[in-house]
């Protein structure tokens, strides 16, 4: 946003925010501090109420998913490590197998998220009134905002990965002399947090080369003030807690045919053949739509207005026959809005896994929140170059850019206040039918959150056909057609019974439904001649498993009239087995 040009030496000595000064009153910034501690609580408690008392959302299937792992408590799972399993199992031990109980640790981690962000944008720019102006700003991102009530992997990776940057930031920038000891123990804690997210997300890996880059710049810049990790103690407290984190990951994965590699290989694109040449742009623009343009705006601007005004010092240096080492060194702000140092470590985390995905996306779909971290440390980064642009010199330019700041709070609150519960805007549109074969033309089309919707109307159908069986003196098996399903069944049946997937019988991929035994794909005998419920589609050759299946019936779930959400339901009897398993792969 702001306009580049080659900056004089008097306008380098000159930064905007003036980041360099440590000569800020501790009274002052302790307000802003405690500010911050006092709204992430009071967004954690409102969130906790609305989830108790006035959320209309079911679980999620990846929430239901998860919540079944916690029943299941193990090293690890088939396509996640087992942090996720063993955070919901502590919320539900203490408060119940409650919808609320289980999204509880979401919300934790989401206003931990909002102080570790204060901290570290603090930290960056020492100015208290910016860094909690970034956590004001990042309430109306909604993103963070589902991330902070939707019980996935998400929540504590990006906690984790937040506080990661707070602390290797606290290690390589110390602020006054710091004894050895406790530099090591610094480092303890960040490879503590990179382990830790490890054990949510995978892709936490991606914190120590993203680390190890910007160690290398602070070292080929000859930056003496930064601290990284060179000495072999240090290296060792950051490295131990990594891979101790990683070991029950490890144990559980050679008990088990390395099948998380061949899982995330699979995510990643690995097993396929061709170049998705659009894969990028279709990326690219997945992220755009996701952060409602603005933010995706900033933070990718920031980064490049960072990276072209470091070159254009470059070239003044380079015509004044100056050594560019030895001048970064001695005179650090060389953009008008950050120190160099400070943008190199924030882009350092940003740019490896924002590329990583760039990469991916050329052999497979990139989720939309695969990527999110890299979005902490960019929108530290574009908070800083947002305020410069809004104090331009340029008047045009400065109500240009404070109208877009506006645009960007404004429009996502709404969107953050509407998610809530759509449902209020169900009313305003024509209903398309009535039938299963109407959801796919109504609010389902746009409406992520349908998903979310008609979980208890399904598991209240299931329940009867249940009751309708044990009066016929015979108690069913409840499968599901894919692993997305028995999570949701299981949770919302009021004695919570195990739910098994035929998935992998059914031509669909392997998951984790597959490695608890016994279950109907792999133990038949322990299954033989029973009667079954089964939700979803089953295929042709798993409807051979049974001598008699009964007419499908369907369970529809409307919100305002509209049909949203639509399963089949069938009851099997006499199960004999299926004849070929053939999973489609990992």
């Amino acid at each position: 946003m702001i306009p580049v040009k080659i900056p004089s030496r008097a306008e380098l000595a000159l930064p905007l925010l003036r980041q360099g000064d440590v000569r800020v009153s501790k009274p002052f910034e302790l307000k802003w501090q405690l500010g911050t501690w006092g709204m992430a609580l009071t967004v954690a408690l409102v969130r906790i109420l609305y989830l108790r008392y006035a959320c209309p959302y079911d679980l999620s299937p990846d929430e239901a998913h998860y919540w079944d792992w916690s029943r299941h408590l193990d090293w690890s799972y088939y396509s996640k490590g087992p942090g996720v399993a063993w955070l919901i199992a502590a919320s539900t031990r203490l408060f119940g197998h409650e919808m609320w109980a289980v999204r509880l640790p979401a919300v934790m981690c989401g206003s931990l998220t909002l102080i570790g962000l204060f901290e570290l944008t603090r930290r960056v720019y020492r100015v208290g009134r910016l860094a909690f102006a970034v956590v004001t700003l990042a309430l109306t991102i909604p993103p963070l905002a589902v991330g902070s009530l939707l019980m996935t992997i998400d929540p504590p990776y990006v906690c984790c990965w937040t506080w990661a940057l707070v602390v290797a930031h606290a290690a390589c920038f110390p602020r006054s002399e710091r004894s050895p000891l406790s530099q090591t123990l610094l480092w303890f804690s960040v490879g503590s947090l990179i382990g830790l997210g490890i054990l949510f997300k995978y892709t936490m890996v991606v914190f120590a080369p993203s680390l190890v880059l910007f160690a290398a710049v602070a070292r080929w810049m000859k930056w003496d003030h930064v601290q990284v990790p060179r000495s072999f103690r240090n290296l060792t407290a950051l490295g131990v807690p990594i891979a101790v984190s990683a070991l029950p990951i490890a144990i559980w994965n050679a008990n088990h045919g390395w099948v998380t590699l061949l899982h995330v290989g699979r995510q990643a694109g690995m097993q396929s053949g061709g170049i998705v040449w659009l894969g990028p742009l279709s990326y690219v623009a997945g992220q755009f739509a996701a952060l409602f343009g603005f933010w995706f705006v900033f933070v990718l601007g920031a980064a490049v207005a960072f990276l072209l005004q470091i070159l254009a010092c470059h070239r003044i240096n380079l015509r004044d026959g100056d050594c560019w080492a030895d001048t970064q060194k001695n005179q650090r702000s060389q953009t008008p809005w950050i120190d160099a140092d400070q943008g190199v470590f924030l882009l350092s985390f940003f740019v490896p896994t924002f590329l990583l995905f760039v990469g991916f996306s050329l052999k497979t779909k990139i989720e939309l929140n695969w990527p999110v971290a890299a979005y902490l440390s960019g929108g530290v980064l574009a908070a800083g170059w947002v305020i410069a642009n809004c104090r331009s010199s340029v008047s045009w330019w400065r109500s240009l850019s404070r109208g877009l700041v506006i645009a960007a709070a404004a429009s996502g609150s709404l969107c953050v206040l509407l998610m809530h519960d759509t449902g209020w805007l169900y009313p305003l549109l024509p209903i398309q039918g009535d039938g299963p074969e109407a959801v796919a033309q109504g609010p389902r089309r746009w409406d992520p959150s349908c998903r979310l919707r008609g979980w208890q109307t399904l598991a209240a159908e299931v329940d009867e056909i249940r009751e309708q069986l044990r009066r016929e003196g015979i108690e069913p098996v409840l499968i599901a057609g894919g692993w997305a399903l028995p999570g949701e069944i299981a949770f919302y049946l009021p004695d919570h019974p195990p739910v098994y997937s035929v998935g992998s019988a059914n031509g669909g991929r392997l998951s984790q439904y597959d490695f608890w035994r016994p279950n109907p794909v792999w133990d038949p005998e322990a299954f033989h001649s029973r009667t079954m419920i089964c939700v979803g589609d089953l295929s042709p050759s798993a409807r051979q498993a049974f001598d008699r299946i009964e007419q499908t019936r369907y369970v529809v779930h409307r919100v305002a009239g509209h049909p949203v959400a639509a399963w089949p339901v069938t009851v099997c009897r006499d199960f004999k087995g299926f004849d070929r398993v053939r999973p489609l792969g990992y």
